[in-house]
């Protein structure tokens, strides 16, 4: 019988080597071609959260290309409906919005003008001045790169349309591809692979599922509030308290600060309102809404939540803040299973 002059050992170095390698040209040709990452990422997406769905949906008896079909029908349905109920009404106030920025900034140089009027000390007129032109800068700084980001993200249309369908395409040969990748690994790796693919797949569930509910009834109490209190744009501030609950601590911020100033720019009295509703809001979000719906899932503490937050946003913006938690939670459970692989 004929010995392969090729080890067992060296077989496995080999498949990681022809692995890393394969990894690091895709990863090369991706930078190369920034845009196409874009549609890659949002069609990872789609088929992560339709899976799931699929699999179900398979498990009744419907094959995989008809199970695919059913479940894209029917979100693509849900979809439509909810752009003909909503989406009108919340263009129509951001277009709104955006046009009498104009207006509101003439305001708010009038009420900085009438600091001049009262009866304060030199220094802390100049310093309640100077303060306050500072953070409308800001404010309408961040407002219009919302503005430009929500431009910037329907502008990236053609990604919208492809992502689906290599998304399809991922879905209907996903067991192909499944054997094919773990055929680069050994009986026991590939084990391990999926056991860390389910406790992946499990974090990262956890997260979005529990995140968008709490992001929903934030989002729905900030616009009610908006609504009864009479501030305007009642639509868009809900819009803006749902994305910003998606950056912890820091997103009920940058969410709240919009809603303020418009209130404020109707009445200081509608101003306390507002805060003292957002104030409320996050309390029961903070102490009754998240520990119910998510609890302890991320196993992550404060200051690390925080940090890679900060460095998300500094790295790719609203979306990096958005998407930190998940990925660094992710992240520690491959890390901590690759380390028991290894001692």
């Amino acid at each position: 019988m004929k010995t392969s002059w090729i080890g067992e050992n060296h077989r496995v170095w080999i498949r990681w080597g022809i692995l890393v390698m394969t990894a690091l040209a895709v990863m090369y040709f991706f930078i190369q071609v920034p845009d196409l990452v874009t549609t890659f990422l949002l069609a990872g997406i789609l088929s992560w959260l339709f899976f799931q769905p699929i699999a179900w949906v398979q498990s009744k008896g419907v094959s995989r290309v008809g199970a695919v079909a059913i479940v894209y029908g029917s979100v693509f349905f849900l979809l439509l409906i909810l752009m003909s109920l909503f989406l009108p009404r919340l263009t129509q106030e951001i277009s709104s919005a955006a046009s009498q920025s104009g207006e509101y900034v003439k305001q708010l140089d009038g009420w900085l003008n009438e600091w001049e009027n009262w009866d304060l000390p030199e220094s802390i007129r100049k310093a309640v001045q100077e303060n306050m032109l500072d953070l409308q800068d800001r404010f309408f700084s961040f407002f219009n790169r919302f503005l430009s980001g929500i431009g910037d993200f329907f502008g990236k249309i053609l990604s919208w349309f492809i992502a689906p369908i290599l998304s399809f395409y991922l879905l209907k040969d996903w067991p192909l591809w499944k054997e094919t990748f773990l055929n680069f690994f050994t009986p026991a790796t590939r084990r391990e692979i999926c056991l860390l693919g389910i406790e992946v797949n499990q974090v990262l569930k956890n997260f979005i599922t529990g995140q968008l509910l709490v992001s929903i009834v934030v989002g729905f109490l900030t616009g009610c509030a908006a609504f009864i209190i009479g501030v305007r744009f009642a639509w868009m501030l809900a819009l803006l308290g749902m994305v910003g609950n998606w950056i912890p601590y820091l997103g009920a911020v940058f969410s709240g600060i919009p809603a303020l100033v418009l209130a404020f720019i109707q009445s200081p009295i509608d101003a306390l309102w507002m805060l003292l509703a957002l104030f409320c809001i996050q309390q029961l979000e903070s102490n009754v809404i998240t520990p119910r719906i998510m609890g302890k899932k991320m196993d992550l503490n404060q200051l690390t939540i925080i940090f890679v937050v900060l460095a998300g946003g500094q790295l790719w913006g609203i979306w990096g803040m958005m998407m930190a938690v998940p990925l660094t939670a992710a992240l520690k459970v491959i890390l901590k299973r690759v380390y028991l692989m290894m001692v």
